[in-house]
């Protein structure tokens, strides 16, 4: 007898092989256009213009997949500077702040509507993916119980930003596995060279006119009003001084072993210059993945010239190691590089942050130390870069002397201050993921370069030990979306699943 989880997946068109580069630009124009429209719906009438973006979340499902999928990745990768373009037609100051959720809202929203379709496939999928699943659940139940816990301790906007921070991946792993049981897996490599342009050609205008880039898209008006959501004393009074503010030290090392060359660092649409990289990471290994070289060249050059390290070392390290595997074969040689490099990647790492003081270390000692003294946890929004906590009483120089008394800088601090033994919970659903990835690169080993989305999931949690922006829509959203991608292309094909 046919059951309904069969009937479904025969009810979606597979697609062609080859997803034509036309309709994807379309598809992706379309996009474009929605997001302007519910930017400009947001900016005059506040979370009242989110009807807009819920009414295309739940006409895509019927009408186009492809829109859906662009719609993500454009507003992962765009969104800040469709929120600065719009600025004057802001209608009243707080809906700056409700316009910056939109990024988490869209995902939740193509959840609500795409995600029951793999609860009704789960039994026709293989069992790895019912374990996923729970424990995805598992995750998610953990984050809201200290979600809670948190919004009794500090304010609600500080545990709103963290608890969508640690839900976005999940999300994004969600959509990920149902687009990738019905569009082509080229799908999304076609999607992401035609971003890939858009963003390069944004890193070409911003490094030749800054200046103007910025006045025509009001990027100082935008910093300005994200400032003034905890501090009512600075703000910038000229595009000259936000361009000094944003030079720094390259490869953002501090301390007594800092580099000291100081360097403007492109922030791209994210308008931020480490999301950025993040974007060109993932958008120079798909090219690369799709064989696009000249694209995987000009992506890596400008990461090398942003200087975000956590980014350019991954790209570096999942371009070298996929080029061993492809020399060598050999799947036990290729993970225990992987293995030996991420150790000496943080042993190295550990090193040199203790003895410069550096405040990536300096942020995780606090977060151990928080642990050690409340293993529970002390609540989401609680530590943090972008806690209330962290953008009031983050003092480095006192700091980098006596140490913190909180998490920051570190993804993987963060979360263990914030959710202490809930953590569990959350590496058990990553071991899960990583290793139903490990798996279908297996499955499809005469596509040797898909073994770069283990190799990033792997440095992602390497690099969290540093980097708190790992959790980032640009960082591990993407990459869980694609690992989604994956996995369902590898479902959809095995025994388990007769489409």
């Amino acid at each position: 007898m046919t059951t309904y989880a069969e009937l479904l997946i025969r009810a979606l068109p597979m697609g062609t092989a080859q997803q034509g580069l036309a309709r994807v630009a379309l598809a992706l124009v379309l996009a474009l256009g929605v997001l302007a429209a519910h930017f400009m719906l947001g900016a005059a009438f506040g979370i009242y213009g989110f009807g807009w973006i819920a009414l295309v979340a739940a006409a895509s499902f019927a009408l186009s997949w492809e829109l859906a999928c662009a719609l993500v990745i454009a507003c992962l990768l765009l969104q800040n500077a469709f929120i600065a373009a719009v600025l004057p037609l802001l209608g009243n100051p707080d809906n700056f702040s409700i316009l910056l959720g939109t990024d988490f809202a869209i995902p939740v929203l193509l959840a609500l509507f795409y995600g029951p379709v793999w609860l009704k496939l789960r039994r026709n999928l293989p069992a790895e993916s019912q374990a996923l699943l729970l424990w995805l659940i598992i995750f998610f139940i953990v984050v809201v119980a200290y979600t809670g816990l948190g919004a009794l301790s500090v304010s609600l906007t500080s545990t709103l930003v963290y608890a969508r921070v640690y839900f976005t991946g999940g999300l994004m792993l969600i959509l990920g596995v149902v687009f990738g049981l019905r569009l082509p897996f080229g799908f999304i490599f076609n999607l992401a060279r035609i971003v890939t342009v858009l963003l390069t050609g944004w890193a070409v205008v911003e490094y030749f006119f800054a200046y103007g880039l910025y006045d025509l898209f009001h990027v100082m008006q935008f910093f300005n009003l994200k400032l003034s959501s905890f501090s009512d004393t600075f703000t910038y009074a000229s595009v000259a001084e936000l361009i000094s503010n944003q030079t720094s030290s390259y490869l953002n090392l501090s301390g007594q072993f800092g580099l000291n060359i100081e360097l403007l660092r492109l922030m791209g649409p994210n308008l931020h210059p480490i999301s950025y990289a993040y974007a060109l990471a993932f958008c120079a290994l798909t090219s690369f993945i799709g064989r696009r070289s000249v694209l995987t060249g000009l992506c890596l050059m400008l990461e090398v010239l942003i200087g975000a390290k956590g980014p350019l070392v991954m790209t570096l390290l999942a371009l070298a190691l996929s080029l061993f595997y492809a020399r060598t074969r050999n799947r036990r040689w290729l993970l225990a590089v992987l293995v030996g490099s991420l150790t000496l990647f943080v042993i190295v790492g550990l090193i040199y942050g203790i003895r410069s003081e550096d405040y990536h270390v300096v942020g995780l000692l606090g977060g151990l130390n928080g642990f050690l003294h409340n293993p529970l946890g002390h609540g989401i929004g609680v530590g943090g870069n972008m806690s209330t906590l962290g953008m009031t009483e983050a003092n480095f120089s006192l700091f980098q002397g006596y140490g913190a008394d909180f998490a920051l800088e570190s993804g993987f601090g963060v979360m263990l201050y914030q959710i202490g033994i809930g953590a569990v919970a959350f590496y058990i659903f990553y071991w899960k993921l990583w290793k139903s990835v490990w798996k279908a690169t297996v499955f499809f080993a005469a596509e040797p370069r898909l073994v770069v989305i283990p190799i990033v999931l792997a440095f992602l949690v390497a690099n969290s030990v540093f980097q708190e922006e790992v959790f980032s829509p640009t960082a591990w959203g993407l990459w869980l979306l694609l690992s989604g991608l994956l996995l369902a292309r590898h479902w959809k094909i095995s025994d388990s699943v007769h489409a």
